[in-house]
């Protein structure tokens, strides 16, 4: 199920990824937090209506769209 909403959400997410990215202006992000003891980062690219996110976890990035 989490599968087909994240296939289902990847073409909003693909253009809130390009709404950031030619926005006039933005605002960039990073924020370190521990998950089981150990430290991710957050990294966040925000306008005044769209944030997108990702999280750093073993050198990899793995994307997620913010609410």
């Amino acid at each position: 199920m989490i599968h087909a909403a994240v296939g289902n959400l990847a073409p909003t997410a693909a253009r809130i990824v390009d709404a950031v990215r030619d926005a006039h202006m933005a605002h960039f992000d990073e924020t370190g937090m521990r998950i089981a003891g150990n430290l991710r980062w957050l990294h966040t690219a925000a306008t005044q209506t769209l944030t997108r996110g990702g999280s750093v976890q073993g050198g990899i990035i793995t994307r997620h769209p913010l609410p």
